[in-house]
């Protein structure tokens, strides 16, 4: 899914052409990821909650029936559902691995065969990294992740080191880096790209796909040949696949903002 394009441009200066082809497409998919794209980090992953801004653009949006919304996160199916709590929208839990929303209900099989292998390797993580403060351990069943946000930084690379030291030998599972956290994942070809996707194809053909995200596992949307508008949330100096940036979550929620806009402008 790899491509090369010209350095990404700012969403917001194109909001003009990207209007323009919603207006001439039969519908539009708006995917998104959560932590660092709809939601502000917080210092421990339960700690995050949906500002009300983005949770009423989201309602808002999937009142428009030529719009499906969506959801991919690293986060658990079940935590993301709970987190985000609209109706009617697509969610991808476990970095895509687990999806469910209109006409979808998915979990890769051969991630769900490697349930057992994450559980065990999550709980010697656990008991390996007891000794580093802050670190917490989080098993979200098809996945698991090791966040240190909290970890003091001269402690930050002995718990990489000890991360990767326990990973050796451990056939069919891959780790992940990601902003303050290590994804541990079974090692399948599926990720957020695939996700995305599948979600596309059943939206069918006409259909205008965005996707905003934040971090090096969305880098997976941003190679897809089936999606033009990708969108990472990022210092304009970051590489990225990604053809558009925007600056923070609050320019996510400014966008989003304009697409609401758009949606009721369009239903009069």
């Amino acid at each position: 899914m790899g491509r090369s394009h010209l350095p990404p441009k700012y969403l917001l200066d194109q909001w003009p052409r990207l209007a323009l082809e919603l207006g001439r497409s039969r519908s539009a998919c708006i995917l998104l990821d959560f932590d660092g794209t709809l939601s502000p980090f917080a210092a421990k992953p339960h700690l995050v909650t949906i500002p009300a801004e983005a949770k009423s653009a989201l309602i808002e949006l999937s009142q428009d029936r030529r719009i499906r919304v969506g959801v991919i996160s690293g986060r658990s199916l079940a935590d993301i559902r709970q987190m985000v709590g609209v109706p009617g929208i697509y969610y991808a839990g476990n970095h895509g691995l687990e999806l469910e929303g209109p006409d979808l209900k998915f979990a890769h099989p051969c991630a769900e065969e490697r349930r057992g292998e994450v559980a065990d390797f999550a709980g010697a993580l656990t008991r390996l990294l007891s000794g580093f403060e802050g670190a917490i351990v989080e098993d979200k069943g098809l996945t698991a992740s090791v966040h240190y946000r909290l970890v003091r930084r001269g402690e930050v690379e002995p718990l990489l080191r000890a991360v990767e030291e326990e990973a050796r030998g451990r056939r069919g599972l891959v780790l992940r880096h990601g902003k303050r956290v290590v994804e541990i994942r079974p090692d399948i070809p599926w990720g957020k790209g695939e996700a995305a996707e599948l979600v596309i194809t059943i939206m069918g053909e006409g259909c205008l796909p965005v996707y905003v995200g934040d971090d090096e596992t969305d880098e997976e949307a941003f190679r897809s040949p089936m999606i033009h508008w990708t969108v990472r949330v990022m210092d304009p100096a970051t590489p990225t696949a990604a053809r558009y940036w925007l600056r923070s979550v609050a320019e996510v929620h400014a966008f989003l903002g304009k697409l609401v806009s758009w949606s009721s402008a369009a239903r009069r």
